[in-house]
């Protein structure tokens, strides 16, 4: 169950794509009870986040109670 002390958390599944030197894509996902802000992403993942440079980051929220399980042996 996702409740904590009665607080709903959430998956969230980051995404930042960074394309100075060697263009990539780095995904990250992180539990929390909020949505995080960017600068609060990029001091969590210790991001070198410059959209100045084409760099996007990308948040998608999931409920986890709606998420499909595997049924227990």
């Amino acid at each position: 169950m996702s409740h904590k002390n009665g607080r709903k958390e959430f998956l969230y599944m980051i995404v930042h794509t960074h394309g100075k030197g060697e263009s990539g894509e780095s995904v990250y996902l992180i539990r929390a009870d909020r949505d995080p802000t960017v600068k609060e992403l990029i001091s969590l993942l210790h991001l070198d986040y410059e959209p100045e440079d084409g760099e996007t980051l990308d948040a998608q929220r999931f409920d986890i109670d709606a998420l499909p399980t595997l049924p227990s042996k």
